[in-house]
């Protein structure tokens, strides 16, 4: 299998993500609800071809110094509005899983909204999260249930799993599971559960293999 890097990918896809930062009790969370990569050309989103589940969108930001997020107050709209993003290397992964499978558009979800750079720093807004009561940053919540069912409902393809070994999302992923149809769930098992191994390892060979797995699989 050929490895397609980054400058060739930015020729052939485009991001776009929906952000918003939530203020609680003092506190500030910079969230991203959702993001579609899509091939370029695609005026409109169409019905996804997959979805994927991920962490937490990283440091995933909008494309572009003068873009700017709605500020919220601990309630997440259904609808805000779309950007265009500055993709990542998760999202350049996706890209490479869609070159594969010939897909159009591929939708990511999170187990939480919040940005965060790293582990260390997720950890530390996951507990303010838990501490103001932001409990919605999480798509799985029970006050957004009807968000994510709507979203997930507007394609029949796979959902793939792939949000990473990190213990820190077990409670999240646990809900994500009771929630989410088991039928359409794609993704590389860890030997512990409620855990899938990422889509995006950080060896070049590892990435591979994992888009060997997931194209066989899917």
């Amino acid at each position: 299998m050929e490895y397609v890097y980054a400058e060739t990918l930015k020729k052939e896809f485009k991001v776009l993500a929906s952000f918003y930062t939530e203020q609680v009790k003092g506190e500030e969370f910079h969230c991203r609800k959702i993001a579609f990569v899509m091939q370029k050309g695609i005026q409109n989103i169409q019905r996804p071809d997959a979805f994927i589940i991920l962490m937490n969108p990283g440091s995933s930001a909008p494309k572009g110094k003068k873009s700017s997020s709605p500020f919220l107050y601990l309630e997440v709209p259904s609808k805000l509005p779309l950007v265009e993003a500055k993709p990542d290397p998760t999202q350049y992964q996706i890209m490479r899983l869609m070159r594969l499978k010939g897909w159009n558009c591929v939708g990511i979800l999170n187990l939480s909204d919040i940005r965060a750079g790293n582990s260390d720093e997720f950890k530390i807004l996951l507990e303010k999260a838990e501490l103001t009561g932001f409990h919605s940053h999480s798509i799985f919540s029970s006050t957004r249930i009807n968000e994510l069912v709507s979203i997930i409902n507007s394609s029949n393809g796979p959902i793939i799993t792939a949000w990473g070994t990190n213990e820190l999302l077990e409670p999240l992923a646990n809900r994500a599971l009771s929630i989410l149809p088991s039928s359409r769930l794609k993704g590389l098992e860890h030997i512990n559960k409620p855990f899938y191994y990422h889509i995006n390892p950080i060896l070049k060979e590892r990435q591979l293999e994992v888009l060997t797995k997931l194209q066989e699989m899917i």
